[in-house]
């Protein structure tokens, strides 16, 4: 039985290791962009202030659309396999995909957390110039409201007529 001890801990090690490296590139905007149906959202992303702003700094899409936490973040990843299945067996065409466009934003604003937002933004700090901004904006703090509910296209811009929807 001791024989089996010592590569029985490695074969541990070594899935434990596979299954960090796996989470850790599948968070990854690399990762997001090798699905040819993404590429609207791409676009739509690098024409938004997450990606193109005069800070320089760039919102990856795990910053969004990943939520915080060891936890939920294997929840979330278990909940994306059938966008894996999606991909391997729906039908993806460029038509589909852009006919279905409102569809997913909404899914997607609906999974969206004020917590992905707060890693980057001090919303203390934000100073609404209208009265509605500054009610929505104390609303947050009672954890009353999303930030996506006013914020909706604030992570991925729609594109200029004409722009890049392949």
């Amino acid at each position: 039985m001791r024989r089996f001890r010592l590569p029985a801990v490695l074969l541990v090690l070594s899935l434990l290791f596979v299954t960090a490296e796996t989470f850790h590139y599948t968070k990854t905007t690399g990762f997001c962009l090798t699905c040819h149906e993404i590429r609207a959202a791409e676009a739509s992303w690098r024409n938004g202030p997450h990606y193109n702003n005069s800070s320089g700094v760039v919102a990856q899409c795990a910053d969004c659309h990943i939520p915080p936490g060891a936890a939920e973040m294997v929840v979330d990843k278990a909940g994306r396999l059938r966008e894996l299945y999606a991909h391997l067996m729906a039908d993806n065409s460029p038509q589909l995909w852009a006919a279905r466009q409102d569809e997913r934003g909404k899914r997607a604003r609906a999974h969206l957390q004020n917590d992905a937002c707060r890693k980057c933004h001090d919303v203390a700090a934000i100073q609404p110039a209208s009265d509605t901004g500054r009610t929505a904006h104390a609303l947050l703090d009672l954890q009353m409201t999303q930030c996506v509910q006013c914020h909706q296209s604030v992570g991925h811009r729609p594109l200029p007529e004409g722009g890049a929807r392949s």
